[in-house]
């Protein structure tokens, strides 16, 4: 909601060089069915608005044919996408007629490529110029792979978001909870964020441009390159890491907004925060990757399998023919040799920018080695953090009153 809020009134990051960037976010969250996510995510909104609609964020419309889906962006550019149930709305749109063309409009919103469209109606062309809008899609963590291949996975489309992954919680689950957000004490801390948010909202340039002190692009930079040893050498694409990356420039002004500090120079700070966010958003794209890996049911696994022990069988690349002739019969039926060529095409393009096979069960979970590496201090700076964070708030709180 800060992402759309700052996108739609004008938000941006300066750079010397560099177009002004707007702060918009792509993010897809995951979790277990009946884990309270539309109702989490629509809490959230009702919270921070309210009825006064003082601070509104302007919402896209609920989807239908691609041919509306592009009048829809005409008349609400910039708004706020969110999408429930986002795994069986891409699945409509990677297999569907009716739908088939939002996938590279979207992927043109992404760069903010203008896009068009001529109806059989009319004379002239429907035309977005600078398409963009934050997105925001909820699905059950169970089904997205039924709804989406890993072909599909690896894609163009689903490589332009930020994954979250939202774990069961340990300490308690729904029996615990008949009633949601209940009691005169969750009337008063609603109260108190939505005046908190309207308090943000309010700061000195809030909605204007944000700047970087000196050291924080070097910080950014150091950070980036220091992540070659260790994602550099996983198992998550390079086309992720990239994009997910590129995100940490949104997420500066986000928190920079959400810390008050929107009146300051972008510190290393919001940056060493926001770098935080990219890696917690690499683990999950790289924990949903490794879902994918179900054996022979796939038709990627195949091929990768198969390519492998021609390599070490004769220590050449095999050709797409030469994969097709070892197949089984079943594997047969749901590969053809075009599709086989296609596949290894995709294989080689993942693989190139780090030189380690998609599917290795020797590599170590990056993942857990970030998470035990991370948690060794974690406990004190998190301390030190919430303390700074608090007293900025408040004060941000007491020029709002």
């Amino acid at each position: 909601i800060a992402s759309s809020w700052l996108t739609q009134n004008g938000a941006s990051l300066m750079i010397p060089g560099m177009k002004p960037h707007r702060p918009i976010l792509w993010t897809i969250a995951m979790a277990s069915s009946a884990s309270s996510k539309t109702l989490a995510t629509n809490r959230v909104k009702d919270t921070l608005f309210g009825e006064g609609q003082t601070t509104p964020v302007r919402r896209f419309p609920k989807y239908s044919s691609d041919a509306q889906w592009i009048i829809d962006l005409k008349e609400n550019n910039g708004s706020y996408w969110f999408q429930d149930e986002v795994g069986q709305f891409f699945k409509l749109v990677l297999t569907h007629s009716n739908y088939a063309r939002i996938k590279p409009w979207i992927l043109d919103a992404y760069s903010h490529e203008e896009i068009a469209n001529r109806l059989k109606s009319e004379e002239n062309k429907l035309t977005v110029t600078d398409p963009h809008f934050t997105f925001l899609g909820l699905t059950v963590r169970e089904t997205w792979k039924m709804n989406i291949d890993l072909p599909s996975m690896l894609d163009g489309l689903c490589q332009r978001f930020n994954y979250v992954i939202a774990e069961d919680r340990t300490d308690t689950d729904m029996f615990d909870h008949f009633l949601f957000f209940q009691g005169e004490k969750n009337k008063i801390e609603q109260e108190g964020l939505r005046e908190m948010w309207h308090a943000l909202c309010a700061q000195k340039n809030s909605f204007g441009d944000y700047t970087l002190a000196p050291e924080t692009l070097p910080f950014i930079e150091a950070w980036w390159q220091e992540l070659r040893p260790t994602w550099g050498n996983s198992l998550l694409p390079g086309s992720f890491i990239r994009r997910i990356g590129f995100s940490v420039l949104s997420y500066l002004v986000v928190i920079h907004f959400l810390l008050g500090r929107s009146q300051k120079e972008i510190d290393v700070e919001t940056a060493r925060i926001a770098t935080r966010y990219a890696e917690y958003h690499m683990e999950c794209a790289l924990v949903m990757i490794r879902e994918y890996d179900t054996g022979w049911s796939d038709p990627v696994r195949i091929v990768a399998e198969r390519r492998e022990r021609h390599r070490q069988r004769t220590g050449k690349e095999p050709t797409a023919r030469e994969i097709q002739k070892n197949l089984s019969s079943k594997a047969r039926q749901i590969l053809n040799s075009a599709q086989i060529k296609e596949i290894m095409e995709l294989l080689a393009r993942l693989e190139k920018p780090n030189n380690q096979p998609l599917f290795n069960q020797v590599n170590e979970t990056i993942a857990d080695r970030l998470h035990s590496e991370h948690m060794a201090n974690k406990k004190h700076e998190d301390t030190q953090e919430n303390w700074r964070n608090r007293k900025r708030l408040a004060r941000v709180l007491e020029a709002y009153r």
